[in-house]
This record gives structure tokens, C-alpha cells and sequence, in this order.
């Protein structure tokens, strides 16, 4: 199994940089996150201009700060291949309700058995692609890479005495990945806090080296346009492929795995074939 997760678009190619044209992309907001992020709210009701992504553009967004607030609208997204890592929310949980509006999300033994297969499979890869986007209506893939580190992380959000909320993570060893069926095993991880909500989610690090391809849709959307990129040098999604391109994150057949690099290879071949002759 290989796994496939969900990115936002980001006109800057993911290297690290707030979009250069922030107000023409309205593609990365049908991300409730990173919509909120994106214009100054995910500190409260009230914007803070100065670390809105239209007041930064071009910026590096680790390096955006405003009275000790930093801009976080799509971190994970824009330092993919600037700090080659990123997160990715798991699919298959059941919500666990309990009193004072306390919730975990309790992974299911179907994302386990997944989990399993790629975790264990040291020529796993990981296929990144965009929901929304300038260039096609449908979803397609933008890049794979191959995981170095691939960790389950729980994550808690803990109300401290002033009312705020603050984040604890643990990273989940091997040895106790079929435990997190358990609801119990995730309310014995934090015991001793009064937490709001436990979740997992996927953490994947990798290196410059481990990039298997890139399409670099933000170049050829600036030499052709948009709407005008060649199909030959689009990824598309085949149909048959699709039910595993669903969801922030989800697993992908080894057979079709096989398909989609082919596919790459051709496109690339072509994207450098086009650059020879101009």
C-alpha cells in the first residue's frame, strides 16, 4: 500500500513562500483552516492585518510574526518542499463523545490495517494532490515522494487556567499502533489533563533526494496560462483510481501505484523535451 494525501493549491509551488498573489487564489479556501488563517482569523473574530497572507505575499512564512502571533493559514501545505515534511489527517475514525463536549477520534481497524501495510513496506510512497485548482476541474496529482519517517501522532488540545487551549503530541510507537482502536488507550496518554479533543494524524518526513517527481503546474501555468497547460504535461486521475483519492488521506494499490509513475515519467520527459525547444 502507498498512501495518498490531500494538499492545498499554493501558487509559490510549496517552497516555504506565502502565495505571490494570495487574493487571486481562492482555491486553498475551501480549507475551513486555512481559509480562517489566510485573512488574519485564527486568533479570534477580529482580523490581524499584519499576519494576513494578502499583507505578506511573497514572504517566508515561517518569518511572519506580529506580537507574537504567527501566520498559520497553510503551513502544512507551503513548506512541503521547503522543510520537506507534513502532516496529514487520517480518514477512517469514529468520533467519541463524551461529557463536557469532550471528543476523541478513535482510528478504525480498516485504517489499521492499512496503516500496517504501509508502514511496514520500506518502498511505500506517498502521491500528494490538489482538490481545487486553476488548472483542470477535477482533482490531479501534483508530486511523490518517498517517506524516510513515517509516524502516528496523537495530538490534544488542553485548556489551561486562563481558558486558552494548548497542543500535546505523542508520537506513537510501533509496538502499540493496534491499540488505537481503543478509545482508552488515548484517554490513558492524557490522564492527567483536561482535555477538548484527542486526534490522530499521519506525520511524514522525507529528503530532497526521496522527491520521485514534481509537475511543475505553477511554470507551466505562467508560460501557457492556466487554463491553456497541454493535457499531455496534466496528471489526471484515472476513474478506476479515484475512490483512493478521497479524503485528506487514503491508501493506493501497489498495480496503480505502477500506473501513475509511468504516467509521470512521460509527462516529465515531456515537460523536458518542451524546455529544450524554447
Amino acid at each position: 500500500m502507498h498512501l495518498t494525501t490531500l494538499i492545498a493549491w499554493h501558487d509559490s509551488g510549496w517552497n516555504g513562500k506565502i502565495c505571490r498573489n494570495p487574493e487571486k487564489n481562492k482555491y486553498c479556501e475551501s480549507f475551513r483552516h486555512i481559509k480562517k488563517g489566510k485573512f488574519g482569523l485564527q486568533y479570534g473574530k477580529n482580523p490581524i492585518e499584519e499576519i494576513k497572507c494578502e499583507n505578506n505575499a511573497g514572504k517566508i512564512a515561517n518569518e511572519v510574526e506580529y506580537n507574537g502571533k504567527k501566520w498559520d493559514a497553510c503551513g502544512n501545505e507551503i513548506n512541503l518542499f521547503y522543510q520537506y515534511k507534513f502532516n496529514s489527517m487520517v480518514y477512517g475514525w469514529t468520533t467519541i463523545k463524551e461529557e463536557n463536549n469532550k471528543k476523541i477520534d478513535v482510528l478504525k481497524d480498516i485504517f489499521l490495517d492499512y496503516w500496517f501495510n504501509f508502514y511496514y513496506n520500506d518502498d511505500a510512497l506517498c502521491f500528494l494532490y490538489c482538490r481545487e485548482n486553476p488548472v483542470v476541474d477535477d482533482r490531479f496529482l501534483v508530486a511523490c515522494v518517498k517517506p524516510k519517517d513515517k509516524k502516528l501522532v496523537i495530538e490534544c488540545s488542553v485548556k489551561d487556567n486562563n481558558g486558552n487551549y494548548q497542543k500535546y503530541l505523542i508520537s506513537i510507537e510501533d509496538k502499540d499502533f493496534n491499540k488505537l482502536n481503543d478509545v482508552n488507550f488515548y484517554k490513558s496518554l492524557f490522564k492527567n489533563l483536561n482535555y477538548g479533543k484527542i486526534y490522530p494524524y499521519i506525520s511524514i518526513e522525507f529528503d530532497p533526494e526521496d522527491i520521485i517527481f514534481i509537475i511543475p503546474y505553477q511554470e507551466l501555468g505562467e508560460y501557457f496560462g492556466y487554463e491553456n497547460i497541454p493535457e499531455d504535461l496534466i496528471l489526471n486521475i484515472p476513474n478506476e483510481m479515484k475512490k483512493s483519492f478521497l479524503y485528506t488521506t487514503n491508501f493506493l494499490p501497489n498495480e496503480f501505484s505502477c500506473i501513475i509513475l509511468e504516467k509521470a515519467l512521460e509527462i516529465i520527459k515531456n515537460i523536458k523535451n518542451l524546455m529544450e525547444e524554447h
